[in-house]
């Protein structure tokens, strides 16, 4: 029997006779440990954040004093990207990110990985395809949820719907949709949308984002009076 060979990490998953290597049972067991102690689901618990799921930076405060603890560390990487036309005509490109979690007394890892469409290429669509897929492949090798609500996931913002739609709103825009979605008032919002700041913020975006944030906008007020006008 030859040895089981991770094709994606060329990682020793048996050896020959079917042998699991000690090396690898004890990164499993120190993977389990911190698994118990990391809580099954991550929410954004910060008081006045303008969005629903815990961001990447709350994941990592959370994860990494908990693997530390078993002496795993995680890293983010890409390899190369490339063309996901396959005869459909689109430019888009598929971007393969990962985590590492690496068990520093054994060096034995494990590689949790996902191909992000990428649609538009320039360095603001890699960034939001690069943070998204950093923060998936943490939560997702170790098998962490962030909200049970369907609809709350930062994945809409970082991938266009379709493959041939080159339109990734920027991280402005992004901010100011949440902040639509969380206001409570009708009050609220109005005050909102009049804040200099806020105004100035909107004149930065370009045409197809603020006919989005005007439709979200719209939308949003007329959830919190009813159906009647403000």
């Amino acid at each position: 029997m030859q040895d089981v060979i991770d094709q994606n990490t060329g990682e020793v998953l048996a050896s020959r006779g079917g042998v699991v290597p000690e090396n690898l049972l004890a990164f499993y067991a120190a993977l389990q440990k911190a698994i118990e102690k990391l809580p099954a689901v991550i929410e954004n618990d910060a008081d006045g954040q303008r969005s629903k799921y815990a961001s990447y930076e709350q994941c990592v405060r959370i994860i990494r004093p908990i693997l530390l603890e078993q002496d795993i560390i995680f890293m983010h990487g890409q390899t190369r990207s490339w063309n996901a036309d396959e005869g459909g005509g689109t430019k888009t490109r598929l971007y393969d990110i990962y985590t590492d979690f690496i068990h520093t007394r054994t060096t034995q890892f494990r590689r949790s990985h996902i191909e992000i469409p990428v649609p538009k290429l320039d360095a603001q669509a890699a960034g939001s395809a690069l943070t998204y897929g950093k923060r998936y492949t943490l939560l997702a090798g170790l098998g962490i949820a962030t909200s049970d609500d369907p609809t709350d996931d930062d994945g809409k913002s970082a991938i266009p719907a379709r493959l041939d739609d080159d339109f990734i709103p920027s991280d402005t825009c992004i901010e100011m949709r949440d902040e639509i979605e969380t206001a409570k008032t009708a009050a609220d919002l109005t005050k909102w949308k009049s804040n200099a700041k806020n105004v100035q913020r909107y004149q930065t975006l370009n045409e197809r984002e603020q006919e989005m944030l005007r439709s979200r906008y719209s939308s949003r007020l007329e959830q919190l009076t009813g159906g009647e006008a403000a």
